[in-house]
Formats: C-alpha cells, sequence, structure tokens
C-alpha cells in the first residue's frame, strides 16, 4: 500500500529522528490555510483537513480571509479575517493577539538545598511574580475573547 497519492498530503514530507524523510513523488509540503496566522505547513506539522493539528484545536475550520476588512477591536481597514463562530472580522494583529500569547519566560532555579539562602528567597520570590503574571496574562485573553461589538464569546 503506498502512503502518498503524490498530491502533497503525504506525511512523508516529515523528519523522523532528525533525518528527513522524503517520499517517491518529491512533494512538496503545503501550508496551513490559516498559516498567516499560525505559521504551520506541512514540513513542520500533521495538516488535517487543510489545516494544522494546532488550528483545528484552535479554530475547527480555515479562517475565512480578506484583503479589505474592518476590523471590529481596533477599526484598522485591510487585511484581516472572519472570527471562526461569528460574522465579525478582526484585522491579523488583532486576530494574533486574541488567540496566540507570547510566553512568559520563569525564573531560573537556583538548586539549592538550604531553604534559608537569599538565592533561594529571590527564586521564589520571582517564581511568585512570575505565576502572577502568567494568571494575569490568562486573564487578559480570557477577555480578549469576548467580542467587542456584540459581548459574546466569539
Amino acid at each position: 500500500m503506498e502512503l502518498c497519492k503524490g498530491n502533497g498530503d503525504c506525511i512523508l514530507s516529515k523528519q523522523l529522528d532528525s533525518n528527513p524523510i522524503i517520499c517517491n513523488h518529491r512533494c512538496i509540503p503545503k501550508k496551513c490555510l490559516n498559516s498567516i496566522l499560525c505559521g504551520s505547513s506541512q514540513s513542520n506539522t500533521i495538516i488535517l483537513n487543510n489545516i494544522c493539528f494546532s488550528c483545528d484545536v484552535t479554530f475547527g475550520k480555515p479562517i475565512k480571509f480578506s484583503e479589505n476588512i474592518e476590523c471590529h477591536e481596533c477599526s484598522f481597514q485591510g487585511k484581516g479575517g472572519m472570527l471562526p463562530n461569528s460574522t465579525h472580522t478582526l484585522c491579523l494583529k488583532c486576530f494574533h493577539k486574541k488567540y496566540y500569547t507570547d510566553p512568559i519566560p520563569g525564573p531560573v532555579y537556583p538548586y539549592s538545598e538550604d531553604s534559608s539562602d537569599p538565592i533561594l528567597i529571590k527564586y521564589y520570590k520571582d517564581y511568585n511574580e512570575w505565576t502572577d503574571k502568567l494568571l494575569d496574562n490568562y486573564k487578559k485573553q480570557e477577555a480578549l475573547k469576548i467580542c467587542k461589538k456584540c459581548t459574546a464569546n466569539c
């Protein structure tokens, strides 16, 4: 049984243990239809129904993009997409802000066993501040999911 029909859908354009696997048809990896947001292509993720696994979980379907939308968040006129469960549109910047967050790096653990060590005390203080930032960031992201136009969770 052949795994690839030669149309670019094969998952053989991946890597296995850092060794590239190339199919006999020399398929070119396809990009996720939402790659303008997620940046995924078949070369770095598995594509399901023309979208990557991450977009399948996040949106459940391809986003409808347009060159001329009015963003419901910032009123930008230009390229953007329609929210997956709504008729509202967002510019790419607001779309990315709504669904993707930049990671907040945590403090480096100093590896001391002495609980009175000032370095360890500082670490625990930094760690608690970091977890507070993560929680604040999560709350901000949840607040961003509420549509300013209809107050629904679009």
